[in-house]
């Protein structure tokens, strides 16, 4: 019977092959990407406790702000050594605004996506009194929390990043 399928019997398809298809045209190929700053586009920098997003422990960064980008260096002047970035924020996708937070604002702003989880390890460094925190708020409602050396280096970092966001969204560069 013709057309209807007998057990035990496989039904074979013909083989198929496919030929390589070659690429005439030669393409060059992407730029590495590179950690350096140009040093005159650095428009603020110094060195902060910043917080991790993840473990929410505060760490020793150098923080660099220019008209696209707001990075963080584990070196000082890790952006002229060509050194790469722990985290590098998009000024005009990532970054909403910046504020210097009260001290009773400072607690509920440092939650962390693994907050909830205990880990056995030595005391962490903590800002200190003198220290004063301000929050860089990012699309999503994230937001990177740095301690500076006091206010008026608190005042500078906050006037640089809504200097560098306000540039962005108006179309104006530095």
């Amino acid at each position: 019977a013709s057309g209807v399928e007998q057990p035990g019997r496989v039904r074979r398809s013909s083989k198929v092959t496919f030929k390589p298809a070659w690429i005439e045209e030669t393409l060059e190929p992407p730029e590495p990407p590179t950690a350096a700053v140009d040093s005159s586009r650095v428009l603020h920098e110094q060195r902060v406790l910043k917080r991790s997003r993840w473990l929410g422990q505060w760490r020793w960064r150098w923080l660099v702000v220019t008209p696209a980008r707001v990075r963080s260096y584990a070196v000082e002047r890790g952006h002229e050594s060509g050194s790469m970035p722990t985290e590098s924020y998009d000024v005009s996708r990532e970054l909403v605004g910046a504020r210097i937070l009260n001290a009773g604002e400072v607690s509920a702003a440092s939650s962390t996506p693994l907050s909830c989880i205990s880990l056995a390890a030595p005391p962490a460094l903590q800002p200190a009194a003198e220290h004063v925190i301000v929050q860089v708020r990012l699309s999503a409602g994230r937001a990177l929390l740095v301690a500076c050396d006091g206010t008026s280096a608190a005042a500078a970092l906050t006037t640089a990043v809504v200097n560098v966001l306000s540039a962005a969204r108006s179309g104006q560069t530095h």
